[in-house]
């Protein structure tokens, strides 16, 4: 869908997003094809009582993203 937003309703500063999606997406995939060794860091992640030092960082990254959408394809 944003690459369609991207060519057909182009908007200036919409090729950030539809870059910032697919980059996304790439790192997720990658991260599905090697599941077991995701899986396994994760748990070490999520175990360690200081688990807020990734979730704080990752929640600003979230909310900047959809900030940078709503900007970019609200306006």
């Amino acid at each position: 869908m944003a690459w369609y937003a991207t060519i057909a309703h182009y908007r200036p500063w919409g090729w950030v997003v539809t870059g910032c999606l697919t980059l996304l997406c790439c790192f997720s995939l990658g991260q599905l094809l090697r599941w077991r060794q995701h899986r396994e860091a994760m748990a070490k992640i999520v175990a360690n009582p200081r688990v807020w030092l990734v979730d704080c960082p990752l929640i600003v990254l979230g909310l900047g993203f959809a900030a940078l959408g709503l900007l970019v394809y609200a306006a």
